[in-house]
């Protein structure tokens, strides 16, 4: 079940940094050109926030139902942080990507309430960058000594 479960996290960990492009690239050439929003931005924005609420349902399953990590962390919390990996997983990476989460919500609400386009733009783009280099920053990429692949049910 850990296997499925991980490898749907990490699968969909593409489509929303794929999602996340698009916000972006929507995001920079509709602030420049003070574009309209059009009901098709809308559903892409929703889009995004859905795909962040699907990794963050996963990633909580993960976290609290099937890994290691959080037992690890309650049978002995100071031996826990004081291993790079368990630190990694059981605390700096879901308190990573919950506060990049928080953001896209944020650059989505902001996005919505905007008074006009070019703000809406600027706050999707804006908050959605922030929000993007912190969850790269925190996903075990493969090149991390504890990392994971690349592609899910994989080895490498």
């Amino acid at each position: 079940m850990e296997t499925l479960i991980l490898g749907l996290h990490s699968l969909t960990r593409w489509l929303l940094l794929a999602a996340i492009g698009w916000a972006l690239a929507r995001g920079v050439t509709g602030w420049r050109r003070g574009a309209d929003i059009s009901e098709r931005d809308r559903r892409g924005v929703s889009g995004l926030v859905w795909l962040a609420n699907l990794q963050l349902l996963l990633g909580l399953v993960l976290y609290v139902g099937i890994s290691p990590w959080l037992p690890a962390l309650r049978v002995d919390a100071k031996a826990a942080m004081g291993n790079e990996i368990v630190r990694f997983y059981a605390i700096e990476h879901p308190a990573t990507m919950l506060v990049a989460l928080v953001l896209v919500h944020v650059a989505a609400a902001r996005f919505r309430g905007a008074s006009e386009a070019r703000l809406a733009w600027r706050a999707l783009t804006t908050w959605v960058g922030i929000a993007t280099v912190l969850m790269l920053a925190a996903i075990p990429w493969p090149f991390w000594w504890f990392g994971r692949p690349l592609v899910p049910f994989t080895s490498g």
